[in-house]
């Protein structure tokens, strides 16, 4: 009787001892059920957030419309929305170094700065774009001002349509311009961007400064933005680089041919070229302002201290080691 009564007390004891245990044990169970349901929900949703916006990116999905401008009405018969954005960027480029990195068709004016777009932006660094895929690009409404649109606008690269690049910017970029009273229908857009281009003369501005295309010497960047901004009352403006290497090779068969003859030293040697000026504007009266300081384009980081204005493959030739 004893000893049953001591195996009961014996058992009694585990009991009290055990059981707290236990249902310790399953409530951290469930505890940590319920982190990673938690856990495996947010890295879901990030990793949803990330797949749409690549797509969105890469538009391999249609864009969304943005930001309705409350008072939006249609544009003329297409019922576009009139997208909200920031700013309007003029980006002017300079053919030489634009083709030195891109594949140009061959007989383009190559010597004069000519327009690369003018595109609705946000102060975040990005910008809403294929805003109204209704409104399709019609040459029809450009007749009149083609020939110019030839020399200022040129294609420099696409070669399967003769009216590819202004199809490409009116659709990608006009389209997002509805808010502006001065822009939103083609012919708005394409006269306004050449009126923008023709009033603020980059290309005359920096030749009045002895800012001429050279391989002999380096600008300082300095010098080339304070040759625009001081002509447009100390606005800030963007400038944009190309990277351009030359290395040092070393051949042991200088009679051959044969590139597996020679050898490559490192590092390379590194120019910066003078690629793109890109003003910026109000939207809504198209007057010049400063163009926001963003983290990772432009000043500091496609472009050095000094930076190379060439004219000719030829001269970038001269660039040696």
């Amino acid at each position: 009787m004893f000893s049953k009564i001591t195996k009961l007390n014996d058992y009694d004891k585990v009991t009290l001892i055990y059981e707290p245990t236990v249902q310790a044990k399953q409530q951290k169970s469930k505890f940590l059920t319920y982190l990673l349901i938690l856990v495996g929900a947010a890295i879901f949703l990030l990793g949803v957030n990330f797949a749409f916006h690549f797509l969105r990116f890469t538009h391999l999905v249609p864009p969304l419309p943005g930001k309705y401008h409350p008072n939006a009405d249609p544009t003329g018969d297409q019922k576009c929305p009139k997208v909200e954005f920031d700013y309007l960027l003029l980006s002017i480029r300079w053919p030489p170094s634009f083709c030195n990195y891109q594949h140009c068709k061959k007989n383009v004016k190559m010597f004069d700065w000519d327009i690369h777009g003018l595109w609705p932006d946000y102060r975040n660094g990005t910008f809403p774009s294929f805003c109204c895929q209704n409104y399709k690009f019609d040459i029809k409404q450009l007749n009149s001002i083609i020939p110019e649109l030839k020399v200022k606008w040129q294609d420099l690269t696409y070669e399967d349509s003769e009216y590819a690049l202004w199809t490409h910017e009116w659709e990608k970029h006009g389209t997002c311009t509805a808010i502006s009273p001065k822009l939103g229908t083609i012919s708005n857009y394409f006269n306004s961007t050449l009126s923008l281009f023709k009033k603020y003369n980059v290309q005359q501005w920096l030749e009045e400064e002895n800012i001429l295309p050279t391989s002999a010497k380096p600008y300082e960047l300095s010098s080339i933005l304070n040759a625009i901004e001081s002509r447009l009352n100390g606005r800030r403006i963007k400038v944009e680089c190309d990277t351009h290497k030359t290395f040092k090779v070393n051949c042991t068969d200088y009679s051959s041919d044969r590139l597996e003859d020679c050898t490559q030293e490192s590092p390379a040697k590194v120019y910066k070229l003078l690629d793109s000026i890109d003003l910026c504007f109000d939207k809504m009266t198209l007057e010049p302002i400063d163009c926001p300081l963003e983290k990772k384009k432009y000043r500091k980081s496609t472009c050095d201290k000094q930076v190379y204005y060439f004219r000719t493959k030829e001269d970038l030739d001269t660039l040696k080691f």
